[in-house]
C-alpha cells in the first residue's frame, strides 16, 4: 500500500479532483454556477497579490510552509468569493450541455492551478511536497500560464 501511495502523482489527482468536482457541480446546478466560480477566480487573481505576505505568513517560515499557507488562504477566499458571485445562479439551469460543463470545469481547474503555482515561493514546488516532478508543472507556468488566464474568459463569453 505504501508503494502505491508513494508512486501516485498527487498534483494530478488534485487536478482531476477539481475537474470532476466542477463537472458534477455543473451537471447538478448548471453551467452558470461554474461561470460564477471562474469570475471569482478572476477577482481573486486581482485581489490576492494585494494582501501583504507578512499578514499571512509571519516571519521565519520555510518555503513549503509558506506555499501551503498561501495556497490554503487562496482556496478559502476562492470558496467564499465563488459562493458570493454565483449565489443568484443556484437554481437549476436546464440548458446546460455536458460537454460545456466539462470544458468550463477543466478551464477553471487549470486557472486555479496556475494561481496556486503562482503563489509558490522559489524552491517550494519540489516533488516531495507536490508529488509531481517540477518539470511536469511547466504546463502551468510561463509561457503557458497566459493561456490558462485567457481561455476561461473566452469560455464564459462563448458558452
Amino acid at each position: 500500500m505504501q508503494q502505491v501511495l508513494s508512486s501516485i502523482g498527487w498534483g494530478y489527482i488534485f487536478l482531476l479532483f477539481l475537474v470532476s468536482a466542477g463537472f458534477f457541480l455543473g451537471i447538478q446546478k448548471g453551467k452558470y454556477v461554474l461561470k460564477g466560480m471562474i469570475m471569482a477566480l478572476y477577482v481573486l487573481a486581482l485581489l490576492f497579490p494585494l494582501i501583504p505576505s507578512e499578514l499571512l505568513l509571519g516571519a521565519g517560515r520555510a518555503p513549503e510552509e509558506a506555499f501551503l499557507i498561501k495556497g490554503g488562504v487562496l482556496a478559502l477566499l476562492w470558496i467564499i468569493l465563488s459562493f458570493l458571485l454565483s449565489r443568484k445562479y443556484l437554481v437549476r439551469d436546464d440548458d446546460s450541455v455536458w460537454w460545456e460543463v466539462l470544458l468550463l470545469s477543466a478551464l477553471y481547474a487549470g486557472f486555479f492551478t496556475v494561481l496556486l503555482v503562482g503563489t509558490a515561493p522559489a524552491g517550494a514546488l519540489n516533488s516531495d511536497l507536490t508529488g509531481v516532478p517540477p518539470d511536469n508543472l511547466k504546463f502551468f507556468s510561463d509561457p503557458y500560464a497566459i493561456w490558462w488566464q485567457v481561455l476561461p474568459i473566452l469560455g464564459i463569453i462563448l458558452l
